[in-house]
């Protein structure tokens, strides 16, 4: 494949999907509530694992995606429904949760943990960048 092949508006396309996918936009006012009362180098470090995490994921996903579809025979339309259902069942049970338990939650549990559990998938890696990874 040659400069010359590329379809540069499948490429644009590909990247705007990431771009809303794939992201830590989304991640970024649970960070804050999470790591308010922790000094910077602790900061620093949850940081640093939630956004390795999500890239290291990413990197697998992008690379086996295919490789899944073949083995398990599912085409694209099927894994972005899937992601919509995965996304539709998270967001009612934050709404059906409520604010209160939330909270709760977060000051609970290690910092360190919560890099990979919510921080990493499914805030910043979330359903809609997986499905858009694995196609």
């Amino acid at each position: 494949m040659t400069i010359g092949e590329i379809d540069w508006a499948r490429v644009f396309d590909v990247f705007v999907l990431l771009l809303i996918g794939v992201g830590p936009k989304i991640a970024l006012v649970p960070f804050i509530g999470m790591t308010a009362d922790l000094d910077s180098a602790t900061t620093k470090a949850v940081a640093n694992r939630a956004v390795g995490t999500a890239l290291g994921w990413s990197i697998v996903l992008a690379l086996l995606g295919w490789l899944l579809m073949g083995l398990l025979h599912f085409t694209g339309g099927s894994v972005l429904i899937a992601g919509g259902i995965v996304l539709l069942l998270m967001s009612i049970h934050m709404l059906l949760s409520g604010a209160s338990e939330g909270h709760e939650e977060e000051g609970e549990t290690d910092p360190m943990q919560a890099a990979y559990y919510p921080l990493a998938v499914p805030y910043i890696l979330n359903p809609v960048g997986i499905a858009v990874l694995v196609i």
